[in-house]
């Protein structure tokens, strides 16, 4: 049954279903979702050339916070609009083309994602957008800026572990080459997963720790 805008909010709120009722308190209470570090499949390039093939891998995803706007909620599902998608750590946009630098939400342009998604699926946009991956910096701006001492404490973590390690680290355009997906490949590749997530634990910590960095020991 779908309530009227119209009602008295008394009345509204004595119409909702159960269902209803609990997302509602879910949302007034906490417009947060954290979902943990876990493993995405990810279009990347497929060399440190920018034009280079691309090709659907699987590789690490950071810690996200999504942030949902509890007026875009609509029964069971959520609009794709009120989704904002950030990193956990710094509570920056998640670095990715088509997610805007300055809020998070999305740029999404041509690519195709449902109005209204499940409630219980909110990653769904992005998960999409790891799917499309163009590096297109102009669709939100997308911001991963690698300062010369974050670069040399990850030169630091790869090369102790491999002293030919096969990725560019060496610059700041971090976007435009996948570099950091393509990391995470790397190490999902040459390590048990629970080695590779602690790597990249690190890895993440360098560059989005609001106020510290690690180093490995």
């Amino acid at each position: 049954m779908k309530i009227s805008d119209t009602f008295d909010p008394k009345l509204k709120r004595a119409l909702e279903s159960d269902n209803e009722r609990a997302l509602r308190r879910l949302m007034s209470n906490n417009h947060k979702i954290d979902i943990p570090m876990h493993t995405s499949n990810m279009r990347m390039l497929e060399t440190d050339d920018p034009k280079a093939k691309t090709s659907i891998r699987r590789t690490i995803i950071p810690d996200m916070s999504l942030l949902i706007d509890p007026r875009s909620i609509r029964g069971d599902q959520i609009a794709k609009y009120g989704i904002r998608y950030m990193l956990t750590q710094n509570n920056k946009a998640f670095p990715l083309a088509h997610v805007y630098s300055g809020g998070g939400s999305l740029c999404l342009g041509g690519i195709f994602v449902p109005t209204y998604i499940p409630k219980h699926s909110p990653q769904q946009p992005i998960e999409t957008l790891f799917l499309h991956n163009d590096r297109r910096a102009g669709h939100g701006n997308p911001q991963l800026n690698v300062s010369n001492e974050q670069r040399i404490k990850i030169i630091d973590v790869v090369y102790s572990l491999d002293s030919a390690f096969p990725i560019n680290v060496h610059h700041d355009e971090w976007i435009k080459y996948d570099t950091l997906w393509r990391i995470g490949e790397y190490m999902l590749a040459h390590y048990s997963r629970e080695q590779a997530f602690k790597i990249m634990r690190i890895i993440f910590a360098i560059l989005f720790d609001k106020n510290k960095t690690r180093t490995t020991e």
